[in-house]
């Protein structure tokens, strides 16, 4: 497994998992500073629509059980990412990741 390889245990993600981790992915690039905030709105609520409805108007009971995201899906996903991000940070930066969680921190407490 190329995570693996790179340092990051994971074990296995649910296809579930992998749709969580996609969609926040689209939610970070859906927002630039080239465009207005009503765009970069309208940009976030379009990548976000997988977790509230289903793209046929169903009721999420009625979805592929691969397709409904719920918590744990978001949580697992966001792990796995900013693991892995931290990771290449630390790397390029010639630090540990506790540095870059640190300045993380920092960056939270300053939101």
């Amino acid at each position: 497994m190329a995570a693996a390889r790179e340092g990051i245990i994971v074990t296995s993600m649910p296809e579930s998992g992998r749709l969580a981790a996609s969609v926040l992915l689209d939610a970070v690039v859906s927002q630039s500073p080239d465009k207005s905030e009503s765009e970069n709105r309208m940009a976030l609520d379009m990548a976000l629509a997988l977790l509230i409805e289903t793209d046929d108007g169903h009721d999420s009971d009625e979805r592929n059980p691969d397709s409904i995201i719920d918590a744990s899906d978001l949580v697992g996903a966001a792990i796995v990412l900013t693991s892995w991000l931290v990771s290449r940070l630390a790397e390029s930066r010639g630090t540990d990741v506790t540095d870059v969680a640190g300045e993380l921190r920092s960056f939270i407490g300053g939101v």
